[in-house]
């Protein structure tokens, strides 16, 4: 008995690195998914391009790629747990489709009124709504540091709206850079009530969070994402003018992708006083969240050993 209660904390030492090395890297893999994406949207506006809607269909038209990951976890996966019906599945589905076509419609426009630096910024505030839309959807409890990361990045993005000094590199009326500002702050929301929807669905509708479960959930509401992409370029009429906008685009058709990836490093935005102290703000937001995050992840550990060390008391006893 006392050498299982010298082996546990080992066998969970080891357990939680492991732990916070797959977060770490899911954590870069998708902040350089994120970077990349919001990269090349900025490109596509400041080199010619002038439809939203195309700029919208190919944030979700990559869904193929998906296809082989779909057969082997189908392969793989232990069909033990219990799955929903299947009309409350396809309204889940339908329903993150029509979240995701406008998430992906607003940050369109967000990217074509707005420089790259004041979209980024403006962006931050995903934290705050998911602040929000966890403590509605998911029962997270607000903290004090949540509070000031709410509180921060807010002053942030009001600072960036008031912010009349500087004229954007789009070289657009003030008119036009407020839209922008309100379809990424729009765009913002949207992606936190997705997330917290997604950890709705995983513990209260599947109750499960397997590999099959997530890429199905991914792969769907993509399909009808790109649908109504589609749609909406059929219906605003952007796809007659594709084949004069290719001419036109200062790429030409963009045959090699290196260059607009290599071409996205020569963006100079300038950058003023506000912008600065909004950065800073946005980074004290950022950190006060992932602290908080930290706090709560060592409580819960702390719970499990406290759970742990009392089972093997009373056997102890017994």
């Amino acid at each position: 008995m006392s050498t299982t209660v010298t082996q546990q904390p080992q066998h969970s030492t080891l357990g939680e690195y492991k732990r916070w090395l797959r977060v770490s890297l899911y954590t870069i893999l998708l902040l350089t998914g994120q970077c990349t994406a919001t990269l090349l949207g900025r490109f596509y506006f400041a080199k010619g391009g002038k439809s939203k809607w195309i700029a919208t269909s190919v944030q979700s038209a990559g869904f193929p790629i998906l296809i082989p990951l779909l057969f082997y976890s189908s392969k793989s996966t232990n069909h033990d747990f219990s799955k929903p019906k299947r009309s409350v599945m396809i309204t889940f589905y339908l329903g993150f489709g029509l979240l995701m076509i406008a998430m992906d419609f607003l940050y369109s426009c967000g990217l074509s009124y707005l420089s790259l630096s004041t979209f980024a910024l403006v962006c931050a505030t995903q934290l705050a709504f998911n602040g929000v839309a966890t403590y509605f959807l998911n029962s997270q409890k607000f903290t004090a540091l949540i509070l000031n990361s709410i509180v921060v990045l807010t002053m942030s993005v009001i600072l960036i709206a008031l912010n009349t000094e500087s004229e954007d590199s789009t070289d657009l009326p003030k008119e036009k850079r407020l839209i922008g500002l309100f379809c990424a702050l729009a765009a913002s929301a949207t992606f936190a009530l997705q997330h917290s929807l997604l950890q709705f669905y995983f513990e209260k509708v599947a109750k499960t969070g397997v590999f099959s479960v997530l890429l199905r959930l991914n792969f769907y509401p993509m399909i009808i994402a790109s649908v109504g992409a589609v749609v909406g370029l059929v219906g605003s009429g952007d796809w007659r003018s594709m084949g004069m906008e290719m001419k036109e685009f200062e790429y030409g058709n963009l045959e090699l992708t290196i260059t607009p990836i290599l071409a996205v490093f020569v963006f100079h935005d300038k950058i003023y006083a506000v912008k600065i102290v909004a950065f800073f703000l946005a980074i004290w937001g950022f950190l006060s969240y992932i602290y908080q995050h930290y706090l709560d992840d060592q409580m819960a550990n702390q719970d499990r050993s406290d759970d742990g060390l009392q089972v093997l008391k009373g056997e102890e006893q017994i």
